[in-house]
C-alpha cells in the first residue's frame, strides 16, 4: 500500500514538472517593422492575418511592433532615421528578434541602411509589391513579392464599360510609386485595348480631385494609392480615396479589396489576408530551416474579382456581365431573396385552398352554366355570322382601295422616272454632241454649261433626298449679295444668251448677307434657270433687293421675269417634290421640279421664307429672305472669301509635294479621277482643312480658275 502511494506521488510530481517546463519554454520573438502607422489599413490587414496564421502554426510566438511612420516624418527623414536607429539599437541590444518582418518600402530602406548595426544577423523577410523597389542582395534576407496583373484590371474595366475611352490611374509620386508606374507602363506596351491610360504621378492632390470631379462619361478612375504629391506633400491613401469617392461621377476601380467602400466599384483586386497567410508560412519555413534551402525570393500572384453592389446599382452595371467567379459585397437583399422558400410555401397553400374553393363553386354552378351556355352559343353563332359578313365587305373595300393606290403609285413612278431621265438627257446630249455650227470655243462653252446644268440637277436630286431626313449643314460667312448674284448670272449666261434674255442685277453694292455662299449661288442658279425656261425670247429678268420689313435682320431678294406666270393655287405646290405647273400647256419641257424644292429647303435652313407673286399671264416674282449683315461702306475689303483666307505653311506645302503632280494631270471637269485624289488627301491629312475644302468646291462646281489658284498656292516657295 505504501508503495502505491509513493508511485502516485511521483506521477503527480512528474506532471507538475512538465507543466512548469511548458510554462518556462522560451517564446519566439518576431519583430514586425511597419513602414506606416495604424492609419494605413493595408499593412494592418496583412499583419492581422499574419498573426492569426502564425499563432495557428505555433502558439509560442510573441510579436513586437515598430511603426516607422516614414511618410508622415518624410520631411525630417535625414534626422529621424539616425535617431530612430540609435533608439532601436539600445532597445534590442539584449534581446534580438528571431526574425524581422519588413513591410513595404520605408521599412526595407531603413533596414538596408541601419539593420546590420542594430540586429546583426537576424533573418529578414521583406514584403513589397513587385517592381516597387529593387532590394540589394544581403545574407539571410528573404523576399516575398506580390503582384496583381495590371492588364486584367484594365480588361475588367473595358469589359464592364465598353465605351470607356480614358482611364485615370491615380498613383502618387513617392520613389516606389514612380517605380510602380514604370512597371505598369512597360506592361502596357503590348496592351491591345482602346482606352488611353493617364497616370497622375506628376500632379498635385487638388488636381487629382479635379480629375475625379470632371472626368467625362466615357472615362473611369483606377485608384492604386497616393502617398506623396508632386510637391513632396504626404497623404494617407485611404483618406485620398474617400475624397475621390465623394466627388467622382464615374466608376472608381481599385486594386485592393479593403479599398472597396462607399461607392468604390472594386474590380480585379488583391486580398491582404491572403498575403498575410503566405507571409506567415514563409516565416515558419525560414525559422525551421534557419534560412537553409529556402528560396530567397518568392513571388505570389494575388487577384480576385470583387465588386460593390451599391456602385453597380449607381452606375447601372448589370451584375450578369461580371466575370465568372466574381464576389458581390454590400448587397441588399429583398424580402423575396431572404424568405423565398417560406413565401413559396405559403403561396402554394393559398393556391391549394383557392383551387378547392373554385372547384366547389364550379360544381355548384355547373348545371346553370350548361343551360345558359346553349342559349349563348346560339346567339354567338348569329353574331359571328353577321360580323364575318361585315368584315368580308370591309376587306373587299380595302383591297379595292389598295389596288387603286398601287396602280396610281406605279403610274406616278413611271411619269417621274421619265421626267428625271428627260431632264438629265438634254445636258448629256449637249455634252456628247455639241452643235456643229459652233466654233471650238463656243462648243467648249456649251459643254461646260451642259455639264454645270447636269451637275446642278444631280446635286438637287441628291440634296433633296438627303435633307428630307437630315438637317442641312451650312457654312455661313459674311459676303456681298451683288457678288453672289453676279456669280449665279455667270452660271446661266450661256442659256440666257441663247434666248436673248437680259438679266439685270439691281442688288445694292453695299448689301451684305450672312449665308452659305455656295448654297446661296445654287438658289440663284435654280431660280434663274426656271425664269429663263418660262420667259419668251427677248424677255428680261431682274434681280433686286429690299429690306424685309416683316422680318427684321433679313434682306428680301426678288427674281422678277416677264414670262409665263403661275396660277395662285399652284404657287405653294411648286416647292414640293415633283410638282410643277402644266408644262405642256405653257410650251415648256418636262421638269422634275426638284430645283424649287431645293431652294425651299436651303432658304428655310437659313431661317428665311420663299414665295411666289405675280399674275398668271404677266410674269412671275419669286422672292425669298436671307439674314442680312451690316458692312461698313468705308471698308468693303474686310469681307474675304474663303479662297483669299487660305494660307499653307511650309510643312503643309511639303506634305502636298507628291499630290500636286497628280492634280496637274487632270482638268477640273474630270471629277471621277479627282475625287480619288481628294479622298487620298483627306485620309492622309495632307495640306489643311481650308485648302482641301476650297479644292472640293472647285471640283464640285468645275471652277477652273479657283482650281488652278489652289494648286499654285501649294507650289509657292
Amino acid at each position: 500500500m505504501a508503495f502505491r502511494y509513493l508511485v502516485f506521488l511521483f506521477l503527480i510530481l512528474g506532471c507538475l514538472v512538465k507543466v512548469k517546463a511548458e510554462d518556462n519554454k522560451a517564446g519566439i520573438n518576431i519583430l514586425i517593422l511597419n513602414s506606416e502607422g495604424e492609419s494605413y489599413p493595408t499593412n494592418n490587414i496583412l499583419i492581422r492575418a499574419f498573426k492569426t496564421e502564425m499563432l495557428r502554426l505555433d502558439n509560442h510566438i510573441e510579436f513586437l511592433y515598430e511603426n516607422l511612420n516614414t511618410h508622415i516624418l518624410a520631411e525630417t527623414r535625414e534626422e529621424y532615421y539616425p535617431s530612430l536607429a540609435q533608439s532601436l539599437k539600445i532597445k534590442y541590444k539584449h534581446h534580438h528578434p528571431a526574425l524581422i518582418l519588413a513591410l513595404e518600402f520605408g521599412a526595407v530602406k531603413f533596414l538596408e541602411n541601419y539593420g546590420d548595426s542594430i540586429f546583426k544577423d537576424a533573418p529578414v523577410l521583406t514584403i513589397m509589391k513587385s517592381g516597387a523597389y529593387n532590394v540589394a542582395a544581403k545574407k539571410n534576407w528573404f523576399h516575398l513579392r506580390w503582384s496583381i496583373d495590371f492588364k486584367t484590371m484594365l480588361n475588367t474595366i473595358e469589359d464592364l464599360q465598353p465605351k470607356t475611352k480614358k482611364i485615370y490611374a491615380i498613383i502618387g509620386n513617392a520613389p516606389f510609386e514612380r517605380n510602380e508606374k514604370e512597371s505598369y507602363e512597360s506592361q502596357l506596351k503590348n496592351y491591345g485595348r482602346k482606352a488611353d491610360i493617364v497616370f497622375t504621378n506628376d500632379v498635385s492632390y487638388q488636381e487629382v480631385l479635379n480629375i475625379a470631379k470632371n472626368a467625362g462619361d466615357n472615362s473611369a478612375i483606377f485608384y492604386f494609392h497616393f502617398f506623396v504629391g508632386n510637391a513632396g506633400d504626404n497623404y494617407v491613401p485611404i483618406n485620398v480615396l474617400k475624397e475621390i469617392d465623394k466627388v467622382a461621377k464615374v466608376p472608381v476601380y481599385t486594386d485592393m479589396r479593403h479599398f472597396i467602400f462607399g461607392n468604390v466599384l472594386g474590380g480585379y483586386v488583391a486580398n491582404m489576408d491572403t498575403l498575410g497567410i503566405n507571409a506567415a508560412r514563409k516565416c515558419i519555413q525560414i525559422l525551421n530551416n534557419q534560412g537553409n534551402s529556402t528560396n530567397k525570393i518568392e513571388k505570389i500572384a494575388l487577384g480576385e474579382y470583387v465588386f460593390n453592389w451599391r456602385a453597380l446599382q449607381k452606375h447601372q452595371i448589370d451584375p450578369e456581365i461580371l466575370p465568372t467567379g466574381s464576389k458581390v459585397i454590400f448587397q441588399k437583399y429583398t424580402i423575396w431573396q431572404l424568405y423565398w422558400p417560406y413565401i413559396l410555401g405559403g403561396l402554394f397553400l393559398i393556391f391549394l385552398q383557392t383551387y378547392f374553393i373554385i372547384l366547389l363553386l364550379q360544381n355548384r354552378k355547373k348545371r346553370l352554366w350548361a343551360e345558359q351556355k346553349l342559349e349563348e352559343i346560339n346567339q354567338d353563332l348569329e353574331e359571328t355570322v353577321d360580323i364575318q359578313v361585315a368584315e368580308i365587305k370591309m376587306q373587299n373595300k380595302k383591297l379595292s382601295e389598295t389596288n387603286e393606290q398601287i396602280v396610281s403609285l406605279q403610274k406616278f413612278q413611271e411619269e417621274m422616272t421619265n421626267t428625271i431621265v428627260h431632264d438629265l438627257k438634254a445636258p448629256l446630249y449637249g455634252i456628247i454632241n455639241p452643235s456643229v455650227q459652233l466654233s471650238p470655243e463656243n462648243k467648249l462653252e456649251q459643254v461646260k454649261h451642259a455639264a454645270s446644268k447636269l451637275l446642278n440637277m444631280v446635286l438637287n436630286i441628291l440634296d433633296v433626298y438627303k435633307y428630307e431626313s437630315t438637317t442641312m449643314v451650312l457654312d455661313k460667312e459674311a459676303c456681298y449679295l451683288a457678288d453672289i448674284a453676279n456669280s449665279a448670272i455667270g452660271y446661266v449666261k450661256y442659256l440666257s444668251e441663247r434666248k436673248n434674255i437680259n438679266i439685270g442685277n439691281n442688288v445694292g453694292s453695299g448689301t451684305g448677307v450672312f449665308a452659305d455662299k455656295e448654297i446661296l449661288i445654287r438658289i440663284f442658279v435654280n431660280l434663274l434657270s426656271n425664269a429663263i425656261k418660262f420667259t419668251p425670247n427677248n424677255g428680261s429678268i431682274i434681280i433686286s433687293d429690299e429690306e424685309a420689313t416683316a422680318s427684321p435682320g433679313f434682306v428680301k431678294i426678288k427674281v422678277v421675269d416677264n414670262g409665263i406666270g403661275i396660277p395662285i393655287d399652284k404657287r405653294q405646290l411648286v416647292f414640293d417634290k415633283f410638282q410643277q405647273i402644266d408644262p405642256k400647256s405653257k410650251g415648256s419641257g418636262h421638269s422634275s421640279g426638284l430645283g424649287l424644292t431645293f431652294c425651299r429647303m436651303a432658304v428655310e435652313a437659313h431661317g428665311g421664307v420663299i414665295w411666289i407673286d405675280g399674275q398668271t399671264e404677266a410674269g412671275t416674282t419669286v422672292w425669298f429672305t436671307i439674314p442680312s449683315f451690316s458692312i461698313p461702306d468705308e471698308a468693303p475689303d474686310k469681307i474675304k472669301t474663303k479662297e483669299t483666307e487660305i494660307v499653307l505653311t511650309p510643312a503643309e506645302k511639303f506634305s502636298l509635294k507628291d499630290i500636286i503632280p497628280l492634280l496637274e494631270k487632270y482638268e477640273v471637269s474630270e471629277i471621277t479621277s479627282l475625287r480619288k485624289i481628294l479622298r487620298k488627301i483627306e485620309n492622309e491629312k495632307l495640306g489643311n482643312d481650308n485648302w482641301l475644302k476650297a479644292l472640293k468646291n472647285a471640283v464640285d462646281y468645275c471652277n477652273e480658275g479657283l482650281y488652278e489658284e489652289l494648286i499654285a498656292k501649294a507650289k509657292e516657295v
